[in-house]
């Protein structure tokens, strides 16, 4: 028996196939197929000749028959298409899978070609598939959608050439499988994967290179996810911090996948995102954990609102908290808890309100707790808490359970009515005083409010007496439902008074009384706004007879018109003194200005003159000294001068030399310091300069009416806060705030510490505060303190004009802000936000 034969028998069909050329990577559901197939091919190529010289036995044609007749059986059943043809496309054998899919027989197949079989446009793609192998000499795989059974389904085939013993090719071999369903599912998928709003990204685990990434990786990162497969996921530096990635690359080895982890990653464009990252191996092309799978979820809008709340939660001015419902211990509370109750934060988290005994009453503790029982919020239930002093107030608490990382946790906001409930006790005392002096009244009053949409009226004892009504109808009459007025305009115009809330003076109209005669009246009406109403309220003047005397008077006055024109004249003339009193209190206004530069110049030279005072007048006294011992130095000459005389005037020269040199050199320091602040306050100019000498400088200037008052200044300056901006003007800032705190801060000679304080905001700006520990100022003066004109020492100095100029030119020449805070008896602060530098104007005296 042939070597070739002998290779059939064992079953060493996969080393015939690589002789043929045909042994190719696949799946293992096609290599299954090729095998076989290979095995058949054997057999038919021997028995139509191609294979020749097979000289077999006897016994040996059984066994290849039987042979042949197990093999046709594995083709049968392999769950793979399969079929041969010969170079003219007629099939020469097909399988029962063959059949089942196109519902043809073997006898309808064998022999005949895909055109003779097959749709046109099946048997097209078959046919042209077929030459393509015949020509290139080459296998190929392809997949197609075809029509099988009057269905379209999608293929994938794989075809190759089939050679004869002189290598000459003479048929084709295929292998086919349905994927129709397989590649919905993947259809499916990338579908699902592209549409996902997230950053998915697979990478081959051995360098990182991105084989496949989706839009919303492109979304996110702002690289485009068609150019970044190929590409290593690292070069394009989305990591902010490498070290999160080796984290996550570590955990990722060793337990196979990473969860739920808070990374910064970085856009194309620079700006920084929080992502929640999840990472897991997965197995592809055939090994295991060959491949990572990133996915990575925007949550950089979810972190903003959550600082949100935070924020919100520490700055809203009712009392917040939060508590852990299984043993009620406070896990956090803002600000406005810290102040209500006067516990700090430090003192409260840990601890629980029985603890700190914040409830007056158990009772309403419990009650709150029964209603827990049944609901998850309670709203607006009145509770009173007892402060750290001991002082109780009434709150109104509102709460509402919630659950996080499961764990249940109470939300609770207090807000303090206390004040509002004198003020209702208070508003009902005023009501009750209204009534009784509205009905005491003897003018003629009435009143209507909104929450009747002004349907009703009350009306006084002396409005039913004026006008001859009732307030029974068994005992008189009661006004019209429209009203008392004798012309319906003027009760269309009543009601649009009402609605339009319109304020009525002297409003001249007739009205019908209760006996039908008629009255003129002068009506006036105001609208007192009230926390949760509206109140109309009118009064009516019997002017009847007031206006016949007028009449009368009118009938009489002929002179009339020369009345008005004189009248017109004097209120003419009332106008003209009007703008002339306007332009002199804006003379005066610029005078006062003036006046407080003069005082702050006068302040300058009064400082000069007491820095100086100590250098000079030891360097004098020194001097004189000097002049003293060269007198007695010249005398000793003309006596005869000794060694030792000259050796003592040479000493004491030296000693007053040095001494005058010093002061003198003091003094000259001085006049150079005092003489930039001169400079600086009276031309504003504009120039660079370090913000800790110009303070140094100010308070230098004001260091003998600081002495004076017993008040102390501190400073506390960031070195390097570097200014291109006007000294003059904030010198003069400086200044007034000081003198601010002296005079209005302690004030009376009380003494105390001013603070200056000074710190970089950012890059180009500069926070500034002036703090002072005096009496502080009341709320009710904080919205005016930078009013012009506005002073609580009238009378006693103050021109209201200080803090006016110090506002004017912060946010004007120097181009900041100013902001003060302060309480009754805690002192006060003024905060500066100053650009360090200062805005381009035209003309800085404008500003001043």
């Amino acid at each position: 028996m042939s070597l070739l034969l002998r290779m059939v028998l064992i079953g060493l069909t996969p080393l015939f196939l690589a002789g043929l050329g045909i042994f190719f990577s696949a799946s293992w559901g096609v290599l299954l197929g090729l095998t076989l197939i290979g095995i058949g091919l054997t057999v038919w190529m021997y028995q139509h000749g191609i294979i020749r010289h097979m000289h077999l036995s006897d016994q040996a044609g059984e066994n290849l028959q039987h042979q042949q007749s197990l093999l046709q059986a594995a083709v049968d059943n392999a769950p793979l298409m399969i079929g041969i043809k010969d170079a003219d496309g007629r099939y020469q054998m097909i399988n029962r899978e063959y059949e089942r899919q196109f519902g043809f027989s073997r006898q309808q197949i064998i022999g005949n070609r895909d055109v003779d079989v097959h749709p046109a446009e099946t048997a097209r793609i078959f046919r042209t598939s077929d030459l393509k192998v015949l020509e290139s000499g080459e296998k190929m795989t392809y997949r197609a959608m075809v029509q099988s059974q009057g269905q379209w389904r999608q293929l994938e085939t794989t075809k190759f050439p089939l050679r004869g013993a002189d290598q000459q090719i003479v048929g084709v071999g295929l292998v086919s499988t349905d994927i129709t369903e397989l590649a919905a599912s993947q259809e499916k998928f990338a579908r699902v994967f592209h549409a996902s709003p997230d950053w998915i990204v697979i990478t081959r685990l051995s360098d990182s290179v991105v084989v496949e990434a989706n839009e919303g990786f492109e979304r996110i990162s702002g690289h485009n996810f068609r150019e970044a497969v190929g590409q290593p996921l690292g070069s394009f530096d989305i990591w902010v911090h490498p070290e999160q990635r080796a984290a996550i690359i570590e955990k990722l080895l060793r337990d196979g996948a990473v969860s739920d982890t808070l990374v910064q990653l970085r856009r194309r464009d620079g700006s920084v995102l929080d992502c929640i990252a999840n990472a897991t191996l997965i197995a592809l092309e055939g090994e295991q954990n060959s491949h990572a799978v990133w996915i990575a979820r925007d949550v950089t809008r979810e972190h903003a609102v959550q600082a949100q709340f935070v924020a919100a939660f520490r700055l809203t001015p009712e009392f917040m908290s939060i508590t852990r419902v299984s043993d009620g211990r406070y896990v956090e509370v803002n600000e406005a808890f810290e102040r209500f109750t006067g516990y700090t934060r430090d003192e409260v988290v840990g601890r629980t309100s029985l603890e700190l005994g914040l409830w007056n009453k158990a009772s309403q503790r419990q009650a709150v707790l029964d209603i827990f029982k049944t609901h998850d919020v309670v709203r607006e239930f009145p509770v009173e808490m007892r402060k750290r002093d001991g002082q109780v107030r009434v709150t109104l608490l509102n709460a509402a359970l919630y659950k996080t990382h499961g764990e249940r946790f109470m939300l609770v906001v207090l807000r303090d009515i206390t004040d509002a409930l004198q003020t209702e006790r208070n508003l009902r005392e005023s009501e009750a005083r209204f009534a009784s002096l509205f009905e005491q009244s003897p003018i003629p009053t009435s009143y209507t409010v909104d929450t009747d949409n002004y349907t009703s009226n009350h009306r006084n004892d002396a409005f039913y007496k004026t006008f001859g009504y009732s307030r029974d109808a068994q005992h008189g009459t009661l006004p019209p439902k429209q009203g008392i007025w004798a012309h319906a305009e003027d009760a269309e115009r009543a009601q649009q008074i009402r609605l339009n809330e319109e304020a009525v003076s002297n409003w001249v109209v007739e009205v019908v009384c209760g006996d039908g005669s008629r009255r003129w009246v002068s009506l006036y009406a105001c609208f007192i706004v009230e926390p949760h109403r509206k109140i109309v309220v009118s009064t009516l003047i019997d002017i009847t007879d007031q206006l016949r005397a007028r009449q009368e008077i009118l009938d009489l006055n002929a002179q009339l018109e020369d009345r008005v024109s004189e009248r017109t004249r004097q209120l003419q003339d009332a106008n003209t003194e009007l703008s002339k009193t306007f332009h002199t209190l804006s003379q005066a206004k610029d005078q006062l200005v003036q006046s407080e530069k003069l005082a702050a110049l006068g302040a300058l030279v009064a400082g000069v003159a007491h820095e100086l005072n100590t250098p000079i007048g030891n360097g004098l006294t020194v001097a004189s000294s000097l002049e003293f011992k060269t007198t007695e130095f010249t005398k000793s000459m003309a006596g005869g001068l000794t060694r030792s005389t000259l050796d003592k005037y040479v000493a004491d020269a030296r000693s007053a030399s040095s001494i005058m040199v010093s002061n003198l050199t003091r003094a000259a320091d001085l006049v150079r310091s005092f003489k930039q602040v001169a400079v600086d306050q009276t031309s504003s100019k504009r120039r660079e300069f370090e913000l800790q000498e110009v303070v140094s400088e100010i308070v230098l200037t004001l260091s003998p009416s600081i002495r004076h008052s017993g008040c102390t200044v501190v400073t506390d300056i960031s070195a390097n806060l570097r200014f291109d901006s006007y000294p003059g003007p904030l010198g003069q800032v400086l200044s007034n705030l000081i003198n601010n705190a002296i005079i209005h801060g302690y004030g009376d000679g009380q003494g105390g510490t001013i603070t200056m304080q000074a710190r970089a905001a950012g890059i180009d700006e500069v926070e500034l505060a002036v703090i002072d520990q005096g009496r502080g100022i009341e709320s009710a003066n904080l919205k005016r303190i930078f009013e012009p004109f506005y002073t609580t020492r009238l009378g006693q100095g103050g021109s209201g004009l200080g803090l006016h100029i110090v506002h004017n030119i912060v946010t004007g020449v120097l181009g900041g802000t100013i902001d003060v805070r302060s309480n009754p008896g805690q002192g006060a602060v003024f905060t500066l936000r100053l650009p360090v530098n200062a805005p381009a104007l035209d003309s800085v005296a404008g500003d001043l």
